[in-house]
């Protein structure tokens, strides 16, 4: 920016010079002057993006880009005297060299307040100024006796989007309380996770570092928990019928009364063997889910592929209950889901994450499906973390309501919990008006 030090004694010195002058003149009748001092409107120009990319071979670079500053609207709180910009511009944005158009009311003048210090300068619209920080600007009327500051914020990520990082919270042997069967059962029901064990529903009101898991009752006539919406929790019973409980959780106490499910194919067609069901919630309609199973078939001896089913849960009281569909496969799907032992399934950032224990004994990548599970491409958002590395199967995988991913090894005791950063970020109010 180029330095115009002035003080705001000469400013105000300045402005009542202006207005005086103003009155004694010829044109009162053309220019109207008022006290009033306020911005109307604040715009960003371009702006330099810098963004650091790691090639395959390991190579790192710099590649710099634009970003077209006035498609980030920027709100201005009048009663605050703050201006702000509810949607962070993108991380590697350079906010120490920003041109912007700030607009006073009536032709009001600007004057922007130094970093640290007591200088400032008139604002000009060509000049750069840096934003690394709050800046303060004082808004002056046109008669010279009217002014207010103002703060004015331009957000900018501080993390890659798309970054995901997975924290090692604990890592106590011996101290996980189930066998390997208890973390192949593990589903979250709201902000407890359940699983199966010894015949008996156990619960942890939440994942921690060591979570805390108390018995809820005992269950009979049960061979597989799948998974859980807000209100039901869904099953496989042992003659291998899909089931789901018909009384409210708070009741389960006293034991778990079971309904079982309609399918809109022969039953042998339903997964037999590691069966997991996920939970993502309608966009459209109040209080219904869109439920996917996934789940080996012993008796399909023709695809080495996962089978998949689907259903539109409704919770309203007069709804009709539907029934689960089977998704044929297709020749011409390149993104099957392979077969897994020990799959895991959540779901996640909009769609359907699993992984599993792939036929030769090593762990797969992650899958992610984006279309309710018809098409499983390997996703490069996310991998396992370093050190994951459980034995007989012995492992488990949630989500909890805040987006964290948690990974439990349960032969070395070890937890793991991470995030995509952008699932993170906090919603910033978007309701002030000018």
């Amino acid at each position: 920016m180029k330095k115009r030090n002035i003080s705001l004694v000469l400013m105000a010195m300045t402005f009542l010079t202006l207005a005086l002058s103003s009155c004694l003149g010829d044109n009162d009748d053309d220019i109207v002057y008022t006290d009033d001092a306020a911005v109307t409107a604040f715009t960003l120009g371009t702006l330099n993006q810098y963004t650091h990319y790691t090639s395959s071979v390991g190579t790192d670079s710099i590649v710099k880009t634009t970003v077209t500053g006035s498609l980030y609207r920027f709100y201005i709180d009048q009663m605050k005297r703050e201006i702000y910009n509810p949607d962070s511009l993108p991380y590697g944005t350079d906010a120490a060299h920003v041109v912007c158009t700030i607009v006073a009311r009536n032709s009001g003048s600007v004057i922007l307040e130094g970093l640290g210090d007591d200088n400032a300068v008139y604002y000009s619209s060509s000049d750069s100024i840096d934003f690394t920080q709050p800046r303060t600007i004082v808004v002056y009327s046109n008669s010279g006796k009217g002014s207010n500051r103002y703060t004015i914020r331009v957000n900018v990520h501080q993390q890659q989007p798309d970054e995901f990082n997975w924290a090692l919270l604990s890592e106590t042997p011996g101290a996980t309380p189930f066998a390997t069967e208890g973390y192949r059962h593990i589903v979250t029901f709201g902000q407890r996770m359940l699983t199966l064990q010894d015949n008996a529903l156990w619960q942890a009101d939440s994942w921690s570092e060591a979570p805390t898991w108390n018995k809820v009752c005992d269950v009979t006539g049960i061979r597989q928990l799948a998974g859980a919406t807000p209100t039901h929790l869904y099953a496989l019973n042992n003659e291998g019928r899909l089931v789901v409980s018909s009384n409210a959780p708070e009741d389960w106490a006293g034991g778990i009364e079971w309904k079982e499910e309609q399918l809109d194919s022969d039953l042998s067609l339903l997964p037999d063997t590691e069966v997991r069901m996920v939970c993502l919630p309608s966009k459209t309609n109040r209080d219904t889910y869109h439920l996917v199973l996934v789940g080996s078939n012993s008796h399909l001896n023709a695809s080495d592929n996962m089978t998949v089913w689907s259903k539109v849960e409704e919770n309203d009281a007069y709804a009709e209950q539907g029934r689960w569909f089977y998704y044929t496969p297709s020749t011409g799907n390149k993104n099957q889901l392979p077969g897994l032992s020990n799959l895991q399934l959540v779901a996640y950032d909009g769609g359907l994450l699993a992984f599993g224990t792939r036929t030769d004994g090593t762990l797969s990548p992650l899958y992610l499906s984006r279309d309710m599970g018809i098409t499983w491409p390997e996703t490069k958002l996310i991998n396992l973390p370093e050190g994951f590395s459980p034995t007989d199967n012995a492992y488990g995988m949630t989500a909890d309501s805040d987006n964290y991913l948690w990974l439990a090894d349960g032969t070395k005791g070890k937890t793991w919990r991470g995030r995509l950063n952008r699932l993170g970020w906090k919603e910033v109010n978007k309701t002030v008006t000018e």
